[in-house]
């Protein structure tokens, strides 16, 4: 008759701590990575994006069309008018349209043109 003892050779021992190791490895592995990406940075989001708005010549001067009325950040005409919104058919100063991101960041062209002669 086989005893408890001889049922239960050296390999079977081995099976837990085995499985331990690995698991801690794993965890370490995530929590490493977790910590990294917010350390870096990377769990912010993307960064801003210029509002999309579409502009016609009327006269030499560029005027609102449609697209985003209300952005983040400001529209600046060629005069250094700031506007927060914009509605259709609003009349902008003649030459480059630009936005600027609410923090000052970034800014993007969005029109350039209707420069009276």
């Amino acid at each position: 008759m086989a005893t408890v003892a001889t049922l239960l050779d050296g390999d079977e021992r081995g099976v837990s701590p085995v499985i331990s190791v690995i698991l801690m490895v794993a965890i370490t592995v995530i929590l490493s990575a977790v910590i990294a990406s917010f350390v870096l940075g990377l769990g912010q989001g993307a960064d801003e994006i210029a509002p999309q708005i579409s502009f016609d010549c009327e006269s030499g001067v560029p005027v609102v069309q449609g697209g985003e009325t209300n952005f983040d950040g400001v529209v600046i005409d060629a005069n250094g008018n700031q506007y927060g919104t914009l509605s259709p058919g609003t009349p902008l100063a003649p030459g480059r349209v630009t936005w600027q991101s609410a923090d000052g960041s970034q800014s993007a062209t969005l029109f350039e043109g209707c420069v009276s002669s």
